[in-house]
């Protein structure tokens, strides 16, 4: 003897006692020459869960989450690309730069103009000093931004650094907007 939904028609497998597809009751009955749900009112209905596949996860909800994921890795890689970085990730990050002494990273991160009035030996020999300073005063421990100020192609971030010693310096760094990317400009 098959067992039929009353609410939905679906054939049911096995001893359940409620359908697999509604959750409606099931009454067991002979199979029938050809299987019409039975017209009830939605009220007279209970609630049916999400439709079940034989495989797991309905079709839809998978691609759903396959959307959202490419949804959401579209804005992680726009915000952490380097045309999306902003103007304080920049600043600090020529900062620490300098704190681990990777000059020439540092210098990747100055405009073209900043370059263009210091020639690449005077760039080294400032960058160095920066550099000295911060070790005699225990180096740099931490970066905090004061404040950022952002127009269409220049910004002005506000910096607190902080040293081992214990003593800050606030530091203003003026960016333009170069090739998509942030740079430290010459202008304070």
């Amino acid at each position: 003897m098959a067992a039929f939904c009353t609410s939905c028609g679906t054939q049911q497998t096995g001893d359940a006692q409620f359908c697999e597809n509604c959750g409606a009751p099931i009454v067991k009955r002979a199979a029938p020459e050809s299987v019409t749900p039975p017209v009830t009112s939605a009220a007279a209905r209970p609630a049916a869960g999400p439709a079940k596949s034989g495989k797991g996860f309905p079709v839809m909800l998978v691609v759903g989450g396959l959307v959202a994921l490419l949804v959401i890795g579209g804005l992680v890689a726009l915000l952490f690309s380097s045309g999306g970085g902003s103007p304080a990730k920049t600043a600090s990050d020529f900062f620490w730069a300098l704190e681990q002494g990777n000059v020439e990273e540092a210098k990747g991160m100055m405009s073209n103009q900043l370059r263009a009035v210091l020639n690449d030996q005077k760039l080294t020999m400032v960058l160095a000093q920066n550099r000295a300073m911060a070790e005699q005063r225990g180096g740099l421990r931490d970066i905090e931004v004061v404040q950022e100020t952002i127009n269409e192609q220049s910004a002005l971030v506000r910096l607190k650094l902080v040293y081992g010693d214990g003593y800050t310096d606030v530091q203003n760094t003026k960016l333009i907007l170069e090739d998509n990317e942030w740079k430290i400009s010459a202008d304070k």
